[in-house]
């Protein structure tokens, strides 16, 4: 691990929200051995549980399963990122799912969610992933259809514009 992420790790909140309590437990677990302490990782089952974890406690980070149909990870990041139900909307939001489809990892972008975990997981990609979010925070975009992290992974923005069908490089100055 590098020196961030020994030293990010003992100062989070980690909210694990999954519908399975042996995944609750296993990411549970792979959190304290990285460094998290026991105390500061909440696990929840479902979107009720989830919200009322989120709107209580300051969370750092959440770890979100998704498994349709009895927890839509997807449904509960975009209500996650929604400013009058979440306190805290702006929270970076990991998926923790064995559907990494095209389809699934582009309705989970769509809904605000920062970083993708695959299972099975190994607690070198937990600690990539936590890391990545912390590491390289992405600006929040908002605009109508969509609330949550600037999607584009790359240092300078790009614009097309449209008339001339070019792509052009713009200034973050």
């Amino acid at each position: 691990m590098t020196d961030t992420a020994d030293n990010i790790f003992p100062r989070l909140t980690v909210l694990v929200v999954n519908d399975d309590e042996n995944m609750i437990r296993l990411l549970s677990t792979v959190l304290v051995s990285l460094g998290v302490r026991q105390t500061q990782v909440i696990g929840a089952k479902g979107r009720e549980g989830a919200m009322r974890r989120l709107n209580e406690t300051r969370v750092d980070v959440v770890l979100l399963g998704h498994q349709p149909p009895r927890l839509d990870g997807v449904a509960l990041a975009r209500h996650m990122r929604d400013e009058t139900a979440s306190s805290n909307p702006y929270v970076p939001i990991i998926m923790v799912t064995a559907r990494a489809t095209p389809e699934t990892v582009e309705q989970a972008r769509s809904a605000g969610v920062h970083e993708f975990l695959v299972t099975p997981i190994s607690v070198k990609a937990v600690a990539d992933r936590i890391t990545v979010a912390f590491a390289r925070p992405r600006p929040f975009v908002k605009v109508p259809d969509y609330f949550g992290p600037d999607r584009r992974r790359r240092s300078s923005a790009i614009a097309k514009d449209r008339r001339a069908g070019e792509r052009q490089e713009i200034d973050d100055d």
